[in-house]
């Protein structure tokens, strides 16, 4: 029996204001599963969310308070609860791209591991150029990645260890680049591919 290849789309919650308008533009197809990572302090997930008829919505709960650890936690707990295919983070104050479902369709079976494109303001203007993982250079909702890259790199269990490397420091805010440096270092360069004519995400866009 041949598996369905999904497209995960991992939301890790802080924010509380755009929940509602994110599922309302999440399209509503059976190869698309959204997981939704949150503390057990952030609240109740909207029963017509958590139950919808419409999206495969797996909601991943971590129960401790909202602090940088949290997020790593969510983070993990999100990764592992995957489904075969690909997946990417939506920031919890963002909207998809039309074109980063359209870039899964396209390559979802190809032996691309590792697919990074443009990044966009609300204004329409490039805030990321497809670029390979480094400080400044890449975010954490513009890679369109295999599962199983992340399975390599042991999901996010590591990745504050990984990332103090990488900062020098355990004052990290952020996240996004210490992890796709770690995935793009598990896979060969030729599984990576860069598309400097596609956009495929959005930046802040319920902002």
């Amino acid at each position: 029996m041949k598996i369905m290849t999904k497209l995960n789309i991992i939301t890790i919650l802080y924010r509380k204001e755009f929940l509602e308008q994110q599922y309302e533009t999440i399209p509503k197809k059976k190869f698309i599963k959204w997981i939704i990572c949150k503390t057990k302090s952030w609240g109740h997930i909207p029963k017509y969310i958590k139950n919808s008829k419409e999206l495969n919505v797996k909601v991943c709960e971590v129960n401790c308070e909202e602090t940088r650890s949290a997020f790593e936690k969510k983070a993990d707990l999100g990764l592992r609860n995957m489904d075969h295919g690909y997946f990417f983070f939506l920031d919890d104050d963002n909207k998809i791209h039309k074109n980063m479902i359209k870039t899964f369709q396209e390559f979802k079976f190809s032996n691309y591991e590792m697919i990074i494109g443009k990044q966009q303001r609300k204004n329409k203007q490039i805030y990321l150029n497809a670029w390979y993982p480094a400080y400044g250079m890449i975010d954490m909702g513009n890679v369109l990645c295999h599962t199983k890259v992340a399975k390599k790199v042991n999901y996010f269990k590591n990745i504050h260890k990984h990332a103090f490397k990488v900062y020098g420091t355990n004052d990290i805010d952020a996240y996004d680049y210490p992890f796709w440096i770690l995935c793009k270092e598990a896979i060969e360069q030729k599984n990576t591919l860069l598309l400097n004519d596609r956009i495929i995400a959005n930046y802040n866009f319920f902002r």
